[in-house]
């Protein structure tokens, strides 16, 4: 029998080891437990300590030294700016990234004997060309020769902070200005003067060629946080005239920041949730490495045990307890194992019955006047059935988007659109509207992602094109069915223009038979989310059943994006329609492809359930598209394949259910008519009358 001095002799390295981890995380729990009670009594003193000011009242030097509770709009007293980009921005803090196009070495191990080609080596070294916002050394490159990078940026990232920002009379201190850090992208339209800077979605490049940079070109992009008249709360101690952190009993600094108006219950409630989470993060952490430590002990631990004859005698017990439960295991699997040889020689019979219990559940939508969308208005709009909206609640997200404003049929926007594209996108719909709709106002988004999540954060009326069920948000059909859309080199002003694309697509649906296809999967996209790579990568292994590839992102040239093979070209939809098999992945949001592919009569792949347009929820699984796992794996995805392969007349009927729903339910006059329905339903929730907002720019045809 080994001793414990023999082990510990044997495994010295592993057991220090576990013991520091052990400690560690021993330390860790004990001081999070700490911390916690003491923030926990620190954030009570400071609420207790409170006293709300009234925003609209002057300065009162009575309360210098007091804890005092403040909400209202930020005033911004002078915009940041930086003159050479043309930006200019009320907020607190303005936020210049800088990156450089510099090569990257990577490296992956190699496990062959024969090495001849690097004498020393059991790596393979690649060079790829990034966007990085530090320096790379590439004097460390294993292959420096044709792979240098320049040692120091010409432009540094910094972040620019306003020296005046207030909320009512009181000032606020550097302290509370650094809590600001929620960056919004800032974006502009306007090109600077300088030639050598091109502007491009959003970001400044200093490069020849947007498409195709050298190492060395720098791109420069701006962020914003906290805007002026954005909504916020706080608790902090006022001295001078100035907001500053309140300093507890405990020696603790305490200033709450928090956007939206929030009564002191409110803002102690929400810095309670946070700190909550906080500590069981760290008991988490605390938890994995005494874990971490017992498995690096645990030969020693035995030993210990074995030397106690309690402690032996009840391990003894389990272990035989342990061993008839394996016994019972075991008789389980042989009985289990003909049941599974059976059902592998009808492994796609599960599909089937998805299909067939799809068919026993579906009902079809009613197709007149677009109700077959109608039921999403209902479901988004229902949160805010009881209390209705109120103009309050639409000021709390009024810099979630652009406001729009319908007054005597007559449209009126922000006078700035942030992407002015997607804005005419919208437009083209409410101008088509406005004899038939009511006296309105709202707030529209036109970033891909969603504003209001359900967990935290503002709460109020925004509409956004896209979302998941963990978001508030309306859904409105996207700027892309008219104007604006992912623009590549085949369609380089956006793929807009569904009329036009509905048609085309439509027809040669039509036209290419089914049995014409080729009997393949078929995808083409840049590398936006990892859900795309493991078709991409059955592609390469098996390109008989595959044709996946990775294009260029529109303003990136790396090949990460494309797993480190050459990029493809870019394919139009028309080509998709040559292919029985057509895969549809979301993006940043919902995916702009998925109405055109269906078009295709060729049976559609949608990859995950998360992320939805309106139009999404007429659509069913198995009946009009075969649903794909997001997490689903390369041998997944081929059982999936050699299932639609093997059944052909099945999925054939899936395809054409596909085609037929978005080809009659999905018309110009369909989105028009949720349009109307939708503003009609939303206006009938307000609960005030909209008047004229002067700072609106009316929008004509």
């Amino acid at each position: 029998m080994v001793t414990f001095a023999e082990e510990f002799q044997r495994s010295w390295l592993t057991s220090l080891i576990g013991l520091l981890v052990f400690c560690g995380g021993v330390y860790l729990l004990t001081w999070n437990e700490g911390r916690a009670i003491h923030h926990h009594h620190s954030l009570e003193e400071t609420y207790n300590n409170a006293i709300t000011l009234n925003v609209y009242d002057r300065l009162q030097p009575e309360y210098d030294g007091r804890v005092v509770h403040i909400t209202g709009d930020l005033i911004v007293d002078e915009p940041l700016t930086e003159p050479e980009y043309g930006i200019s921005v009320q907020s607190v803090k303005l936020k210049r990234r800088v990156q450089m196009y510099q090569w990257v070495e990577e490296r992956t191990s190699r496990d062959d004997d024969n090495n001849d080609m690097m004498q020393g080596s059991n790596a393979d070294y690649y060079y790829v060309t990034e966007w990085r916002d530090k320096l790379v050394d590439s004097s460390n490159f294993y292959i420096r020769h044709g792979h240098e990078n320049p040692t120091k940026m010409p432009l540094q990232t910094t972040t620019y902070i306003s020296p005046y920002v207030r909320v009512g009379p009181l000032l606020l201190s550097q302290e509370l200005k650094e809590k600001f850090s929620d960056y919004n992208e800032v974006t502009s339209d306007e090109r600077p003067d300088r030639r050598d800077i091109k502007l491009h979605l959003g970001i400044y490049y200093h490069c020849q060629d947007v498409w195709n940079p050298e190492v060395g070109d720098i791109r420069v992009q701006f962020y914003y946080a906290g805007q002026a008249g954005d909504p916020v709360s706080i608790i902090a101690k006022q001295e001078n005239g100035m907001l500053v952190p309140y300093v507890t009993s405990k020696g603790r600094q305490i200033a709450l920041v928090r956007y939206g108006n929030l009564n002191r219950d409110e803002m102690l409630k929400a810095e309670f949730y946070d700190a909550k989470i906080e500590n069981w993060k760290l008991r988490f952490f605390g938890a994995a490495f005494i874990h971490f430590a017992i498995t690096c002990l645990s030969k020693l631990i035995k030993l210990i045990f074995n030397q106690i004859p309690y402690l032996r005698n009840t391990i003894s017990g389990e272990a035989t307890d342990a061993k008839n439960i394996q016994n019972d295991d075991e008789k389980c699997t042989s009985d289990g194992v003909n049941k599974y040889s059976k059902e592998a020689n009808t492994k796609y019979v599960k599909y089937l019955k998805l299909i067939n219990e799809a068919k026993r559940n579906y009902k079809g939508c009613n197709e007149n006047r677009c109700n077959c969308h109608a039921p999403v208005i209902a479901r988004d709009l229902k949160i805010f059935k009881d209390k209705g909206i109120s103009a309050k609640l639409l000021d709390n997200v009024k810099t979630k988007g652009t406001k729009y404003q319908i007054i005597n049929n007559k449209l009126y926007r922000d006078k700035m659109c942030m992407f002015p594209a997607r804005c005419t996108g919208i437009e083209h719909f409410l101008l088509e509207n406005l004899s038939d709709l009511p006296d309105t106002e709202f707030i529209v988004n036109t970033r891909d992602w969603p504003q209001i999540n359900k967990k935290y954060g503002f709460f109020g009326p925004v509409f956004s094109f896209s979302k998941t069920d963990e978001y508030y948000d309306i859904m409105y059909p996207a700027w892309a069915f008219w104007e604006g859309g992912p623009a590549i080199s085949l369609y380089p002003k956006g793929i807009g223009r569904w009329d036009n694309h509905r048609l085309k697509l439509g027809k040669l649906g039509n036209l290419t038979k089914w049995e014409n296809k080729i009997p393949k999967a078929f995808f083409r996209g840049s590398r936006t989310c990892s859900e795309r790579d493991p078709l991409v990568l059955l592609s390469r292994e098996n390109p008989g059943l595959v044709d996946a590839q990775y294009t260029k992102n529109q303003a990136w040239k790396s090949d990460a994006d494309t797993l480190h093979a050459p990029p493809a070209k870019e394919v139009s939809f028309e080509e998709h329609c040559k292919y029985k098999f057509l895969f549809n992945f979301r993006g940043v949001a919902a995916s702009f492809r998925f109405k055109h592919v269906l078009l295709c009569k060729s049976v559609v792949f949608h990859v995950g359930d998360e992320w939805q347009e309106f139009f999404y929820f007429a659509l069913k699984p198995w009946i009009h598209y075969i649903p794909v796992s997001s997490k689903a794996s390369k041998e997944d995805i081929q059982e999936l394949l050699n299932f639609a392969l093997t059944h052909d007349d099945v999925v054939k009927e899936i395809a054409e259910n596909g085609y037929n729903m978005i080809w009659s339910n999905l018309k110009m006059k369909d989105v028009s008519c949720y349009w109307k329905k939708l503003l009609k339903k939303y206006t009938s929730l307000m609960t005030y009358k909209p008047k004229r907002d002067d700072a609106l720019i009316e929008i004509k045809k």
